[in-house]
């Protein structure tokens, strides 16, 4: 995924510019939920999710600072550069520890992944992780709450919600770079992710390991896999070839 796309409040601004939140606005993943979700006999309370859709924040940042929250989405909101500026900015002062390198975000907890470290894995690696799913419901806990959906277990029951999130991660088209800290998450041969990474620095971000791409939602595994889930995921199939939904980490 991109280095510059969705990044979490806290973590360090990549390049200066203009970002917009990925969660509020239209497009978003509130107004995507609030469609998705509305009328459906799920009992699911889309109000709140609809007046945060209407909304839409954009904010400057300079790079090397920490992003902030957006004011409309608290810790829901996900950063997306979408004007980059050649302004200069001070960058804050390095400890005797750091050295000034090339880096990127973790696709997963959004830290800083320095050249030449840090895993690629494809799509179908992280979206047919349990642990990993486990992950993207405690991310995103406070907006699926308001939904009243309190529980992991409780997501994984909802029909409608797990599907909707499985369309909008499945489809991710680019490779994921995931740090230290995150790999134990994804059964995934180590050394060779390592291999991807150190080319995936030397092509400019441009490679692509085999299997990349889009993974097919048959792949996606939230751990239950419960009676009925596969008709469901053939039938989300046929309307992803109808419908690109804009992509959530």
């Amino acid at each position: 995924m991109s280095g510059t796309a969705n990044l979490a409040p806290g973590s360090i601004v990549p390049k200066t510019g203009k970002y917009k939140c990925e969660f509020c606005g239209e497009g978003g993943m509130a107004d995507f939920f609030a469609k998705a979700l509305k009328g459906s006999d799920l009992g699911l309370n889309v109000g709140g999710l609809e007046g945060v859709g209407r909304q839409g924040t954009v904010r400057f940042f300079d790079a090397g600072k920490k992003f902030s929250q957006c004011p409309t989405c608290g810790p829901a909101t996900g950063w997306t550069l979408i004007e980059e500026t050649s302004q200069t900015v001070d960058k804050p002062s390095l400890s005797h520890s750091e050295t000034i390198s090339e880096h990127a975000v973790c696709d997963i907890c959004s830290q800083r992944v320095y050249r030449p470290r840090g895993y690629l894995l494809t799509t179908k690696d992280v979206v047919s992780q349990p642990a990993y799913w486990r992950h993207y419901y405690q991310h995103h806990r406070s907006e699926f709450s308001g939904m009243g959906v309190s529980s992991f277990e409780e997501f994984c029951r909802n029909p409608l919600l797990r599907s909707s999130c499985a369309e909008t991660l499945a489809r991710q088209t680019t490779p994921w770079i995931v740090c230290d800290n995150c790999i134990p998450m994804f059964t995934v041969d180590r050394e060779k992710s390592l291999s991807y990474a150190k080319r995936w620095w030397e092509s400019d971000r441009k490679f692509t390991p085999q299997g990349g791409g889009p993974a097919p939602l048959s792949a996606v595994n939230m751990g239950d896999r419960e009676v009925g889930f596969s008709n469901r995921v053939q039938e989300s199939e046929k309307a992803a070839k109808r419908k690109w939904w804009q992509f959530w980490k």
